[in-house]
């Protein structure tokens, strides 16, 4: 159906064909199939699902550097897509339309500041906040009135978790310390994604990494996801407190690993047992 028209604005796009737009008596003329040049990256955009990972891993603190490099990697090298060309811009523009803040100061107080935060997640409709206790809070989920903590995962590291994680698949458990003047620890449960690479499924900041607190941390992330991770093959440094942790809330691994660095600095340290000279342990490390 065609009007006379006053004026007219030409809009296309790739996968609606042209529309006109006529102000005045206004008249619409649409064309169900692409026609005029073929899609070409230059016409297209990132996805919905592509967007959501975006703003996942920028809601869990990643800089926006980082998030640009991930999207630009994770088109693969079987075929050119528009995630090979993602610019920052399109990562602001993400960053702004999910709201995601900035990192600014809420309080002085930095407790205060953690608690306008929480509320700030709460409200919102992108709520990372699974798990938060202050210290002088009453103790729960075996936590002691003087622990904190707090677990974040997103609903993207949700996905993550159940995309990655699974029997014989491998799952890591890690502390930073020192991250903070108040010595709290972030512990990463990290799965491997499809193309090697280590992918964040929660974090948790805590006073203490024990047992009892890791217990803690792994019934939010189980409750979260709503999946029993068994028979993973679970990577943690050479204490027991991972392991033991897991065994109690989940099952027990169908392996452990221990991760590289403490296999390679327990090595060097034993270095010096090795009978014969500077050459011959040398050669024992290398051999090893």
């Amino acid at each position: 159906m065609q009007k006379q028209t006053t004026m007219c604005l030409l809009v296309h796009t790739c996968d609606l064909g042209d529309v006109v737009i006529c102000v005045g008596e206004t008249s619409v003329k649409y064309f169900s199939q692409h026609r005029g040049h073929d899609c070409e990256l230059a016409h297209l955009r990132l996805t919905s699902a592509q967007r959501q990972t975006a703003a996942g891993l920028m809601a869990i603190g990643m800089p926006l550097d980082d998030v640009l490099d991930h999207m630009q990697l994770s088109g693969g090298n079987d075929n050119i897509t528009y995630l090979h060309f993602t610019t920052r811009k399109d990562i602001q523009n993400i960053k702004r339309d999910f709201n995601i803040s900035r990192g600014e100061v809420l309080h002085k107080n930095d407790a205060d500041s953690v608690a306008a935060w929480v509320a700030q997640q709460q409200e919102g409709g992108q709520n990372i906040v699974r798990f938060i206790k202050f210290q002088g809070e009453e103790g729960t989920r075996g936590l002691n009135s003087d622990d904190f903590m707090l677990v974040l995962m997103a609903n993207v590291q949700v996905v993550g978790l159940h995309q990655f994680a699974g029997p014989m698949k491998e799952v890591a458990l890690d502390s930073t310390h020192g991250t903070n003047e108040y010595n709290f620890q972030l512990t990463t449960l990290l799965v491997i994604d499809d193309h090697g690479e280590g992918f964040p499924a929660a974090f948790c900041y805590s006073n203490t990494v024990t047992e009892s607190s890791m217990c803690a941390f792994l019934s939010v992330c189980k409750e979260t996801a709503a999946m029993d991770l068994s028979d993973v093959i679970l990577m943690t440094d050479d204490t027991e407190v991972y392991a033991s942790a897991w065994t109690h809330v989940m099952v027990r691994p169908a392996r452990r690993l221990l991760c590289t660095w403490h296999i390679n600095r327990a090595w060097r340290r034993n270095l010096s047992k090795v009978k014969g000279d500077r050459s011959t342990q040398d050669a024992v490390y290398k051999t090893l």
